[in-house]
């Protein structure tokens, strides 16, 4: 009967570790899928790109199905990431990512 009890507790074990496992993993991936949230840098370079050839935010939300504050949160995140960096030709300055006109 002992040897009984003691397989019983192992598998309620396992199988709590492997729920364990599991509950981490979804964590790990409603992280993931946060952070997809955010705008992409590499999308914000397409916009920045877009400005940068003279399109105003109104523009450039029309041709990319967007609205003007999304083309603005593109436009941030590019400058944000290049906020760092010290090279001032790579940053996107302030006038471009605020097009006050089209808002």
């Amino acid at each position: 009967m002992l040897d009984t009890a003691e397989s019983f507790f192992l598998a309620t074990a396992s199988t709590d570790r492997k729920k364990e496992q599991i509950r981490e993993k979804i964590a790990r991936l409603n992280d993931e899928l946060a952070s997809l949230d955010a705008p992409s840098i590499e999308a914000g370079r397409l916009v920045a790109s877009m400005k940068e050839e003279g399109l105003s935010n109104k523009d450039i939300a029309r041709r990319l199905e967007l609205s003007s504050s999304e083309v603005s949160g593109y436009l941030r995140s590019v400058r944000d990431s290049d906020s760092g960096n010290i090279d001032s030709s790579n940053r996107l300055s302030a006038e471009t990512v605020s097009d006050t006109e089209d808002e």
